[in-house]
């Protein structure tokens, strides 16, 4: 008599294969709990630690009209945390006389965190297809900052 492997396997392979997927379930569970974890710990110090902070930046983007004629929008988006107060857009010095838009709506009073605005620009034919578009705008406090973008067609 002895030990046959088959018969062996036939008795007792189940609750092997079920021992070892619950010892897989709970070291996966306590994986995941020592995950959520760090991440609430990292949540928290990134709480305590976040520093007030404006970011701007804009794109283009082209869009079609019903005369399929293109026409640009320039998007103006803050990306921090706080607001940012008279956001104001210049081109290059170059770029002056060769881009046409709505500046009625600039300087932009108010810019709350996670808003944007868009503003309609036309390029003439002189028009480069890359420049560098500098955005203006104050903190609460007053400081004033700037940052230089390049944009392109």
């Amino acid at each position: 008599m002895g030990f046959d492997i088959i018969s062996f396997l036939k008795e007792w392979g189940g609750h092997i294969l079920g021992a070892f997927a619950l010892f897989v379930s709970i070291r996966r569970e306590f994986k995941q709990q020592d995950q959520d974890k760090i991440n609430k710990y990292v949540r928290e110090r990134m709480e305590q630690e976040q520093i007030p902070r404006v970011a701007l930046d804009c794109e283009i983007h082209e869009t079609y009209n019903s005369q399929g004629r293109k026409t640009y929008k320039l998007k103006v988006e803050n990306k921090g945390n706080i607001d940012a107060y008279n956001v104001d857009i210049s081109f290059e010095s170059c770029m002056d006389n060769k881009i046409g838009g709505d500046a009625s709506i600039l300087p932009f009073d108010k810019l709350e965190p996670q808003h944007h605005f868009d503003m309609l620009i036309a390029p003439c034919m002189e028009t480069p297809r890359k420049f560098k578009v500098q955005l203006l705008w104050e903190t609460e406090d007053g400081n004033q900052d700037s940052v230089e973008k390049l944009v392109s067609w």
